[in-house]
């Protein structure tokens, strides 16, 4: 997709000059009247409106005229999109045969491509704005679509009442829309279409904000893009189509629309949009490659529609339990709108999916029990598969990353004072008291020590007590006679019940307690690296060894398991031309180091997943300087992402040897396409 130049539409739909179909029953920048204006007081202004015509409230831009009256000649001779509307292509015929398409998924603007005469604006930028409401609207959406699609499906009909088409899959004559434009109740209906349809092309309705458009000379949709759902262009002139359509299809969850200019002056209040529907800050999500399909697959194929197959998806994984990041639609305020109130409205967050070798390794030794040690090279999931597995028993979680700075008093909290010198003293449980506290109250919890090897060595041997395990004549044994209150043991409450039942025992040296934890409560499992290129312990110590119920090694993926993971978290097909891209420097990248030991580190899947998504955001983004330009995007994320942390230094800069060596291979793969 290429878009090198890119122009607002809005001052020549509202500037142009004529209109020839009407022949002359329309005066340009009329103020239409206000019973037939958009229900939506804000949107009365003309974003484009200069000067005196900006206190005209509703004018009638001949640009919006055109297009639908072009609309009803029957211009458009095909329609395709993808659910929610949010991308589409539209061919359209006049003069010439028009390819058109539009593109909203990236959060900031629509993008409209295809405008052949060097990318200008023309009133062919609203003929696909009036298709794309269609394609909301038959989608399900309403927050945007609504008014303009009510408005068009009242002119079609009082079209067929006024003028009988011979069949309804042709347009009307020039004739019949020239004396619509003159007669009623026709010419009202065209200019309630107009004004509604200005309104949802320049504001975004729920947000009372801007909605920004932009034309540009190429399309702005890949091959696979747009075209899920396709219908013939006489099916736009069919009234009865849409609306029995629509109401087959369910209807997406929205927040409650700004109320209709007649009921701004009703008592009753609107309950408030959600935060991003009122400016606030929202950060866009990459680029879906299907876009609108969290959503599509909530709404099935309209009656009278044709399915196009859809793009290539990776593999369906095992589902994750864990909650996925965020949706997949890009944060306009129509999709923001969409996300959020399907977010509420949801019993549960979708899950993210785990692929790989190891997911039933992990999950089976999970399921047994004891103590469970995962090792690896960094990027392998060890975490989110010990994290996934978790969940799936129905285990709690304490997790502490370890490093050097973190000490055992730390993990077991400290006194603290509450606010002001004269405020009282009391405890703050750490992680590792907060473990014994929840077990002692019946939950089942999995203590995780991420990175267990770069860990203080008082955590270490801390650990490596932990992991011992007690009978109840061991545990009772330990007890004196007559206990007193320096490290005490705390016994569970069905203590010795359960025959075969283990003990853990917990120390707290702080509140000089010892916690008597039943191992049925507690599954202790670690991360570690090991390796010439990893720092902290080694794990040679065989008694630390012995210690552990499942020693893991999880090695690096294969290709194919590379790519499923790819495909997940980018939303690419696994064939996407991106990942043989990456994944063939990352070959070269590899063998570099293989053979010349010249590299710092080599690269990981998390840094591939990093460089694909920050590819993708410089090629797609309007705030990135390589936008549309995909060699120089895929070269630029390389650079921010990996290539300076795998380049040694010469003095304080990049070794030119190496770095160019580096820069070769991404010059060598010539990247033309993302999928």
């Amino acid at each position: 997709m290429s878009t090198t130049s890119r122009l607002s539409p809005f001052m020549i739909l509202l500037n142009r000059a004529e209109e020839k179909l009407n022949k002359g029953a329309f005066i340009r920048h009329e103020s239409i009247a206000e019973r037939l204006r958009t229900r939506y007081r804000f949107a009365w202004t003309d974003v484009a409106a200069r000067g005196e015509l900006a206190k005209v409230p509703s004018p009638l831009g001949f640009g919006y005229l055109q297009a639908v009256l072009s609309f009803l000649r029957l211009f458009p001779v095909h329609l395709s999109y993808d659910a929610p509307g949010l991308i589409g292509r539209l061919v359209y015929k006049s003069t010439e045969t028009y390819h058109l398409s539009w593109n909203e998924t990236e959060g900031t603007e629509c993008l409209q491509g295809g405008f052949i005469y060097d990318g200008k604006p023309n009133y062919q930028s609203a003929i696909l704005g009036l298709a794309q409401t269609i394609a909301m609207y038959l989608s399900g959406e309403r927050l945007q679509s609504e008014e303009v699609v009510n408005a068009w499906c009242a002119l079609l009909r009082a079209m067929d009442e006024e003028f009988p088409r011979p069949s309804r899959e042709w347009g009307w004559s020039e004739s019949d829309i020239s004396n619509a434009c003159s007669r009623e109740p026709t010419r009202s209906h065209i200019l309630r279409v107009c004004d509604a349809l200005r309104a949802a092309m320049q504001y975004h309705l729920a947000a009372k904000s801007r909605r920004e458009v932009a034309v540009c000379m190429d399309q702005v949709v890949e091959p696979d893009e747009g075209v899920s759902v396709a219908l013939e262009g006489w099916k736009l002139l069919d009234a009865s189509f849409i609306e029995t359509t629509a109401a087959s299809v369910p209807l997406l969850p929205t927040p409650r629309p700004v109320e209709a200019t007649a009921s701004e002056t009703a008592t009753t209040k609107t309950p408030p949009l959600p935060a991003s529907l009122a400016g606030g800050p929202g950060k866009p999500p990459p680029r879906p490659s299907s876009p609108g399909a969290a959503l599509a697959s909530r709404a099935a194929t309209p009656t009278g529609m044709t399915s196009a197959p859809t793009p290539s998806t990776p593999p369906p994984g095992r589902p994750s339990s864990r909650p996925a990041s965020g949706s997949s639609l890009a944060p306009t305020a129509l999709a923001r709108a969409v996300r959020e109130a399907e977010t509420e409205a949801a019993p549960a967050e979708a899950a993210e999916e785990l692929y790989g070798p190891y997911l039933d390794q992990v999950t089976m030794a999970v399921a047994q029990g004891g103590s469970l040690i995962a090792v690896g090279p960094t990027g392998t999931g060890k975490s989110s598969l010990l994290l996934d597995a978790a969940l799936r028993e129905g285990y709690g979680i304490e997790l502490i990353v370890c490093h050097e700075g973190k000490r055992i008093h730390v993990l077991q909290g400290g006194h603290t004072r509450d606010e002001g010198k004269e405020g009282d003293w009391h405890f703050a449980a750490g992680p590792i008291t907060r473990l014994a506290k929840r077990i002692q109250r019946g939950e089942r919890v999995m203590l995780i020590l991420d990175e267990l090897a770069r860990a203080h060595r008082e955590v270490f041997a801390y650990a490596m007590d932990l992991l011992n395990t007690y009978s109840t004549r061991e545990v009772i044994a330990m007890r004196p006679a007559s206990e007193g209150d320096d490290m005490k043991l705390e016994l569970p409450g069905d203590f010795g019940e359960v025959p075969g039942v283990r003990y853990h025992i917990l120390a707290v040296d702080i509140l000089q307690r010892r916690f008597v934890i039943p191992t049925n409560r507690l599954l202790i499992a670690a991360t570690a690296n090991q390796g010439e290129q990893y720092g902290g312990s080694d794990f040679s110590d065989p008694a630390f060894c012995r210690r552990w119920t499942h020693w893991l090694h999880l090695a690096g993926y294969d290709e194919a398991v590379m790519r499923q993971i790819l495909a997940s978290k980018c939303k690419l097909p696994t064939e996407a031309s991106l990942f043989d891209a990456i994944l063939q420097v990352n070959k070269e990248v590899h063998a570099y180091h293989t053979r010349e030991d010249a590299l710092k580190m080599t690269l990981s899947l998390p840094l591939l997943i990093n460089w694909a998504r920050q590819t993708m955001w410089y090629y797609y983004d309007h705030r990135s300087k390589t936008r549309s330009n995909l060699q120089k995007s895929f070269e630029i994320a390389a650079r921010n992402t990996w290539l300076a942390r795998v380049c040694p230094y010469q003095g304080a800069e990049l070794d030119p040897d190496v770095e160019r060596t580096l820069l070769g291979f991404l010059s060598a793969v010539p990247l033309h396409k993302l999928r």
